[in-house]
């Protein structure tokens, strides 16, 4: 009976609903719900969320086995993490402080999301063997990966900076206009300057990738203030004022953004020995990420962790791509 209770699907099922109940209750203490709303509905959403959360982890949990058994890792690491993935769910139940009075808005929901990949990532990583992970390490696959989770970022950040810039200038198409060309055009001057990085620091590119992703993910933490700032400042002036503003405060993350696909087709070229290849397969990657990034955000990101959760979360996404480079690079040196 007792080892039935401690299976993997067992874990899950009992995590997800007592999370399910805490972030229902959460959700109604934090903005205020709990005295305004109907027993009928009390309820309901406590049962709901007793009974959808474990179905929703349990299918990023499938998703999760599914993904690490297409792998080349021996068998007995996959069951062992298969035990060890589910175990990780129970990151979620530190909602349950609640009960003492501990609101999670924005940034505690994004930290701790931060938290449940950081515990998935060094649960795998503390079962696989040294050698077979410094050979996994050595993969150009990692950078393929990284560059997926990069473009899923880089989309957040356009959709919540212009949602940001929305607030403050209302939206109308001279607003929209103004925001996505300059984010554009940011891209395509980034390019520019990574083709130049790439030719000038050649044997240095996963490390100017890496600089890159911890550039965009630092200044992501600080964006938010920087462009309430800006907008607080310039809310009475001239589109063309805006513009110029805007401009100078996204010029650096742009630029950054634009900058990893030329040096990654540089590195990456080294091993197809086709420029077409090398681009195509990295721009598609990006772009597929970034497409995933668009359902995400309005659908999920907005809805669950707000403006602010959201762009954490983005900036979390950059560092995990910065460490994920930093040890591809460090076993590159120690080849």
């Amino acid at each position: 009976m007792i080892s039935r209770i401690f299976r993997p699907n067992s874990i899950i099922a009992m995590t997800g609903a007592i999370v399910g109940v805490a972030l229902q209750l959460n959700w109604l203490a934090t903005y205020s719900k709990i005295d305004t709303v109907g027993e009928t509905e009390f309820w309901g959403r406590i049962i709901l969320g007793g009974l959808f959360t474990p179905l929703i982890f349990y299918g990023f949990h499938r998703l999760t086995i599914f993904g690490i058994g297409r792998t080349r890792l021996p068998r007995e690491t996959k069951l062992q993490y298969k035990a060890w993935d589910a175990a990780s769910y129970a990151v979620f139940l530190v909602y349950i402080l609640g009960a003492v009075g501990i609101q999670f808005g924005d940034f505690m929901t994004a930290a701790l999301v931060a938290a449940f990949v950081l515990v998935k990532g060094l649960a795998l990583a503390g079962l696989i063997d040294k050698n077979f992970r410094d050979r996994l390490l050595l993969s150009n696959g990692w950078l393929m990966a990284a560059f997926f989770v990069s473009g899923f970022a880089a989309l957040i950040y356009q959709v919540a900076w212009q949602r940001a810039l929305y607030l403050a200038y209302g939206v109308n198409i001279e607003s929209v206009t103004v925001i996505v060309s300059i984010f554009m055009f940011g891209l395509g001057i980034g390019s520019l300057f990574g083709g130049i990085l790439s030719k000038r620091w050649e044997e240095k590119l996963p490390e100017l990738f890496m600089i890159c992703e911890f550039t965009i993910g630092s200044f992501g933490i600080a964006s938010l203030a920087i462009i309430k700032t800006m907008s607080f400042y310039t809310l009475s002036g001239s589109l063309i004022e805006v513009a110029l503003a805007t401009y100078g405060i996204l010029l650096l993350p742009t630029l950054m953004m634009g900058a990893t696909l030329p040096v990654l087709v540089a590195y990456i070229n080294k091993v197809y020995k086709s420029v077409g290849k090398s681009v195509g397969v990295l721009y598609f990657v990006n772009t597929v990420g970034s497409a995933i990034a668009c359902f995400a955000v309005a659908d999920f990101l907005f809805p669950l962790f707000g403006l602010a959760g959201t762009v954490y979360t983005a900036s979390f996404l950059n560092f995990m791509v910065g460490f994920i480079v930093y040890g591809f690079i460090r076993g590159l040196r120690n080849e």
